[in-house]
């Protein structure tokens, strides 16, 4: 099994793979490690539909009553074949809040994760941002902010182009949800990381922001699903990045029994900032607190420096630059370029942008100091996170060890200089500052799979929000209370305890509606079902557990009903108090908690009702019998149901299937490409290199050929099959191998007959030098001369035959001998000759001392035959015992 981690951030994915002992971060197919959000989609003529990848709002799930995007796609036809595809309009968004009703919104597009559509195949990442500029109205990006929300979403309402919709195609209807675009995204992931382990890619582990809700992650979930991956854990980023501190940092933690190692981690990526607390102890890590701004950047810097230079632009030239997306975009890009360079430079840096706006070239320029001045909102914003971070996790400055920077935007100077100020020590890059989350959750991802051995490591995470539960009471009142609240630890079940004699329903939702990333609160109802009464009409005890999964979704695990049997004493007894039979108001609750969860298998050791005291109790005294009844449980949570999950993948695998689209489009592509690059390489090199080995009518013959295949590559062949390019370059190189294998043969054959030559010229000498009896070769036996100018002879003949019937063959000519030969012929001759010529002298005899004879029977002289209890063998010891087995 495959062990895979996924860094999904709003800018680039990050591959992780755990192999030979370590983590690697893998490139992808452009050969970097960094893989944008970039995707350009192109439909071929009677192909479905592809989506768009920018992950909109919400599923019908999530907004069945209020939301409904229609796109209409048409089929343009004409002679040319550029015009069989479809042509799809995206430079606006249609959607209706109210039904019947839609409207158009217009976004400026500045984020640099996107979606095309456009050409003849679909493209993403890499591909896809380079053709951004040139199919800038098809195309979109920056979609993860939109995860999860609906319509009336705030955030929504500030970055949404492309919301889900239902396309028209061929007159069939498709509904495309948002969780089959982000599919797609992690399909173009799987792929990477299976070419690269040359093995089938299936679990998982992929990070999510540690403010991130459960309907968001859900819907990350759904994704995966669809992709046909086993995502093992969504792990916060905060977590992942603590993990892959304190993991290859064990030998410099404290002992379990003596004061954790505090370490704050500061995350400050493209949209978003985070910030935790961690305390470390060898083989475990513990989450002290969580800080964020979901809406605090590098690309909120890019876009305050945009607002400045589109305000001078108006100023100077009297005109709008937002009114041309493909003006703002390059200026965006030039903004984000100069935030760089300003990061390493503090004196002034030139931006220039050429023929940005009718035809006008814009310049300016900017010190670090006057940037940072301009972002001094932000920075204030940062600021506020780090005195946040020392009150919730209850650190002084003195506390923490160190102050761990991770995250493209944290390069920024000033982030340096509010760590300093805040903390009162320098920040740390220990971490690789762009990889760090993939590594985490590709450790995780090995801790999770029973194919690694990995070192012991505990890890504990806690709740960013705090969860109630509100419930239907007897009396038919709704009430609640809180059951997890803020840094309560996760994965954690609990066990709550009910008295009822009729079905209810449990209400889950967040209690803090400020610190929510999303307007919505409500996480899920659910319905326990089969309630009855006891047969004495009494209410029955009803148990709930609850739980926050290993991924930090609430869920409702299962529901018993107890029954308690009656002993034999109890039937002879006259009656129970109706104390007994009837709990007051306070005990509908139990809170009773479980311990702490296993980190690696997210199990718990829970204990029901009751402290130690009571434990002790109910060993004292029998306990009596129950009988215990499991329920069922009806969960309504927020996402895709399996019905709606399995459809998608009918849709990604017979409809949508982009990736074999791709690979055949790409394959056609590089077939023609590689016939016109043939044509005109081999028409230069007619002219040139290969003109003296080739006959007058064979080279008319074969010119001819390349020039109908060049008209035929730009008329009839411009949109034809992979097959038939490949026999065009086929029948080409049917004529041209034969000139270029005798220009090839001609320029390496020299160079192999002086190679032979000169070994044959070495080996006489050797033989001369033997016959002259030299002393050198004095301890040759008379069989091996022979043997040595018989090998001799022979090589020579064959080497004067074949040179010579070479000479007289013409450069247009076939060879005679081929240079293969040649190089066989001389290692087949250095295989015979090496063992004579490389024959070593016989060791000189060594003069034999007298020795001293000695008498076996003394005493006093160690006999040698006896083995010693122990003996030194290459500086390892073994006794006698292990030398004699």
């Amino acid at each position: 099994m495959s062990v895979v981690g996924f860094d999904f951030g709003n800018q680039n994915c990050y591959v992780g793979v755990a192999r030979q002992g370590g983590i690697e971060i893998i490139t992808n197919d452009y050969s970097l490690r960094a893989t944008p959000y970039f995707q350009c989609i192109v439909t071929l003529y009677f192909a479905t539909i592809c989506t768009p990848f920018y992950y909109g709002a919400m599923s019908s799930s999530y907004c069945k009553s209020d939301l409904q995007v229609d796109l209409d796609i048409s089929i343009f036809s004409s002679i040319s074949a550029y015009l069989n595809c479809f042509i799809i309009y995206l430079i606006h968004l249609v959607y209706e809040i109210e039904k019947g009703r839609p409207f158009l919104v217009t976004y400026t597009h500045y984020l640099q994760s996107c979606v095309a559509y456009g050409g003849n195949m679909r493209s993403m990442g890499t591909a896809a941002k380079q053709k951004l500029l040139t199919n800038l109205q098809n195309t979109v990006f920056g979609f993860k902010n939109l995860i999860g929300r609906k319509c009336i979403d705030p955030v929504v309402t500030r970055e949404v182009n492309k919301l889900p919709y239902r396309v028209n195609h061929a007159g069939n209807t498709y509904q495309l949800f948002p969780e089959e675009v982000l599919a797609a995204l992690l399909h173009k992931l799987r792929l990477i990381s299976e070419d690269f382990l040359q093995a089938k890619v299936s679990d998982c582990v992929i990070s999510v922001p540690c403010f991130w809700t459960d309907v968001q992650r859900r819907a990350l979930l759904d994704a995966s699903k669809i992709a046909e991956l086993n995502c093992l854990k969504l792990m916060n980023e905060t977590t992942a990045v603590a993990l892959a501190y304190g993991i290859y940092k064990q030998e410099i933690l404290p002992a379990d029994n003596e004061n954790p190692q505090c370490v704050v981690f500061i995350d400050m990526g493209y949209s978003s900032t985070q910030v935790c607390a961690c305390a470390f102890n060898k083989g475990k890590l513990k989450m002290l607190g969580t800080v964020w701004d979901s809406e605090l950047g590098g690309r909120d810097f890019d876009q305050l420096l945009w607002m400045h230079f589109a305000s001078e632009f108006q100023k100077k030239f009297n005109m709008d630059i937002s009114t041309v997306k493909k003006a703002s975009l390059r200026l965006m890009d030039e903004c984000e370029k100069l935030k760089k360079q300003m990061a390493a430079d503090p004196n002034k840096i030139p931006i220039s942008v050429e023929c940005i706006m009718n035809d006008m070239d814009f310049s300016s320029s900017m010190k670090r100091e006057e940037f940072d001045l301009l972002a001094d909102g932000l920075w204030k914003r940062l600021e506020t996170l780090l005195i946040e971070i020392q009150k919730q996790s209850n650190l002084s400055p003195d506390q923490v060890h160190s102050v761990e920077l991770v995250g493209g935007s944290s390069r920024l100077p000033m982030v340096r200089t509010l760590v300093k100020k805040c903390f009162g020590k320098d920040p740390s890059t220990s971490l690789n500052q762009d990889e760090a989350v993939a590594r985490g959750c590709t450790l995780q991802c090995a801790i999770l799979s029973p194919t690694f051995r990995v070192r012991e490591f505990g890890v504990t995470d806690i709740q960013p929000h705090a969860i109630n539960l509100h419930w239907s009471s007897a009396n038919g009142e709704e009430e609640g209370a809180e059951v997890f609240c803020v840094g309560h630890p996760f994965p954690f079940s609990k066990v709550l305890s009910f008295f009822r004699n009729e079905p209810f329903y449990l209400k889950a939702s967040y209690a803090d509606l400020k610190r929510l990333p999303i307007p919505d609160a409500h996480i899920g109802t659910f319905f326990i079902q089969n309630v009855r009464p006891l047969p004495d009409g009494t209410a029955p005890k009803i148990k709930v557990k609850i739980r926050i999964s290993p991924s930090g979704l609430f869920s409702v695990c299962s529901a018993n009903m107890v029954e308690k049997i009656p002993t034999a004493e109890e039937q002879q007894s006259s009656a129970m108090d109706d104390e007994d039979q009837q709990p007051e108001k306070n005990e509908n609750l139990s809170t009773s908690e479980a311990g702490i969860p296993d980190a690696k298998t997210g199990d718990d050791n829970q204990v029901e009702d009751g402290d130690q005291a009571a434990l002790e109790k109910n060993k004292k005294t029998p306990k009596a019998k129950s009988k215990i009844t499991e329920l069922v449980v009806i969960s309504e949570t927020k996402g895709m149901t399996a019905e709606e999950i399995q459809e998608c993948r009918k849709h990604e695998v017979q409809n949508i299937n982009f990736e074999q689209l791709d690979r055949g489009e790409r394959e056609r592509e590089d077939a023609k490409n590689s016939l016109e690059e043939y044509v005109y390489d081999m028409r230069d090199k007619l002219g040139g290199i290969l003109q003296p080995y080739i006959i007058g009518h064979d080279a008319s013959r074969l010119r001819k050929l390349l020039e109908e295949t060049e008209v035929w590559l730009y008329e009839d062949g411009e949109e034809q099959p992979k097959r038939i390019y490949q026999q065009k370059l086929t029948e080409m190189k049917d004529l041209s191998d034969p000139v270029v294998e005798r220009y090839n043969e001609a320029g390496l054959r020299p160079q192999a007959f002086e190679e032979l030559g000169r070994n044959l010229q070495m080996a006489r000498k050797m033989y001369d030098a033997y016959v002259a009896k030299e002393e050198q070769f004095s301890h040759w036996e008379e069989k091996d001369a022979n043997d040595l100018v018989k090998a001799i002879e022979v090589s020579q003949k064959w080497y004067d035959d074949n040179i010579n019937a070479q000479s007289r063959r013409a450069l247009t000519d076939p060879p005679v001998v081929f240079v293969s030969q040649i190089l066989s012929e001389k290692e087949r001759f250095d295989n015979l000759v090496s063992p004579i010529l490389n024959k070593p002298k016989p060791p000189a005899p060594e003069l034999q001392k007298p020795s001293k004879t000695t008498n076996k029977n003394d005493p006093n002289v160690p006999n040698q035959n006896t083995p010693s209890e122990e003996m030194d063998v290459d500086n390892q010891y073994f006794s006698a015992s292990e030398l004699n087995n």
